[in-house]
């Protein structure tokens, strides 16, 4: 299989990891810059941000109606349009205008009018771009979303109940700053006035990375680790603001967009703002991902690469590891666990899990991410679970050869079947697998 220009820069940068100390967080940035470049060019990390934007043009008057009705609660509705005005502000001089111009939609959203089906239209439509998005994440951090979704909903819900007020205190925070008489004088006065506006955009980036640092916490569905949030939510909210800054000289720089589509332009550089930032936010996910996981750095081959009979030892070797755990009495193996044990990736395990899963071989707990066996390892023959993974092969009827060739790997998975040693006797005559669980 044919590496590309990224896959052959990751590989060399592994293979030459540097001895110092001080050069390592250098050496990982580099590793991080290529696989994000890599995924990027080749990944899917671009369609994920344009379908999201999509979703975002759909979603957006459902959203603000919320938001405006639970700022209204509250008496500060009104700092809905200044919020979107600093949201949008690298538009340029027309963002006050767009800003105005969507409280107005809002404000002419008369929810006494639509009545239930009117309300629960627009709760799933926001509630749906939480779910695009948590969607996303999970793709990104290589998980499948098997949680409740009762649970999940409930959790929509906190989301939209608590974002605005979240992004209503970080976007404003500055601005009620400035607007106080006695720090309007302070910021007029020499040095004290320079340090003060110095503290005033360093608030502003550290709110950001703070409301995306508890984004990556919480959307993705799987334990993420606070180092890997914070590293994430940092790249964030600096890259955020830094391309705010960009997008805004672009804009008005833009004077050929102008000519080109004259009225409509200030509706493509709306468009490419919000696909910018949810690049910018699929990017930092991605990047929490590689500091939680650096093994995954490197890219996974190919599963055309990867024999039947490896596939089907991974997958023994996967219920081994579990039935170990639990036989040891330890806390039930988490996929991450799993991975590092079993020197795999996330693909991998995932195919190695699904025929435990569906025959019931191994359940996942009431945590996301974490398996303990489904029926007893003492009274289970490591043949039938071998049979579990391989399953039942159905040959196409009236194909003689196909037949032949089943009753023959039945005649041989027969024969294995009269072996009866127990997945408990078989742990316990392997020195190396009694070892690592005790670990």
């Amino acid at each position: 299989m044919k590496q590309s220009l990224f896959d052959r820069l990751q590989r060399s940068l592994s293979r030459h990891e540097p001895r110092h100390a001080a050069l390592r967080p250098g050496w990982m940035a580099a590793r991080c810059a290529t696989a994000l470049a890599r995924d990027i060019v080749e990944g899917e990390l671009n369609l994920w941000a344009m379908s999201l934007v999509y979703t975002t043009l759909l979603s957006l008057v459902p959203l603000l109606a919320l938001a405006f009705s639970l700022l209204k609660a509250f008496g500060v509705h009104r700092g809905l349009e200044e919020l979107l005005t600093r949201l949008l502000a690298p538009l340029g001089p027309d963002a006050a205008a767009i800003a105005a111009r969507m409280t107005g939609f809002v404000d002419n959203v008369k929810v006494g009018v639509l009545g239930a089906v009117g309300v629960g239209f627009l709760l799933y439509a926001a509630v749906s771009m939480i779910y695009k998005v948590e969607s996303s994440f999970n793709y990104l951090w290589e998980v499948e979303g098997r949680a409740r979704r009762i649970q999940r909903f409930g959790e929509y819900i906190s989301v939209l109940v608590i974002g605005p007020f979240v992004l209503f205190s970080a976007l404003g925070i500055t601005a009620s700053l400035k607007n106080q008489h006695l720090l309007g004088q302070i910021l007029a006065s020499g040095p004290f006035g320079d340090g003060l506006v110095l503290l005033s955009k360093l608030a502003t980036y550290l709110l950001m990375v703070m409301v995306f640092v508890f984004i990556y916490s919480f959307m993705p569905n799987i334990r993420v680790r606070l180092k890997s949030a914070l590293v994430g939510g940092l790249f964030t909210g600096v890259a955020w603001q830094t391309a705010s800054v960009a997008f805004a000289s672009f804009v008005s720089g833009a004077s050929n967009y102008n000519a080109i589509y004259s009225g409509f332009a200030i509706l493509v550089f709306l468009l490419l703002w919000i696909y910018v930032g949810w690049l910018i936010v699929l990017v930092g996910c991605r990047l929490s991902f590689y500091v939680q996981f650096p093994e995954r750095l490197v890219p996974v081959p190919d599963d055309t690469d990867t024999s039947l009979r490896d596939r089907e030892m991974l997958a023994l070797a996967v219920y081994a590891a579990i039935a170990r755990r639990f036989l040891a009495g330890q806390p039930p193996s988490t996929s991450a666990a799993l991975r590092m044990v079993l020197h795999t990736d996330e693909n991998s395990l995932r195919v190695a899990l699904a025929p435990l899963l569906d025959q019931h071989l191994v359940v996942e707990t009431a945590t996301p991410g974490e398996f303990v066996p489904g029926r007893d390892p003492g009274s289970l023959s490591v043949a039938a679970v071998w049979q579990c993974i391989r399953g039942t092969p159905t040959p196409p009827p009236g194909d003689p050869a196909a037949g032949a060739a089943s009753r023959f790997i039945t005649d041989v998975e027969q024969r294995a079947a009269a072996d009866t040693t127990t997945v408990c006797a078989w742990l316990e005559t392997q020195p190396a697998l009694v070892a690592s669980g005790k670990r």
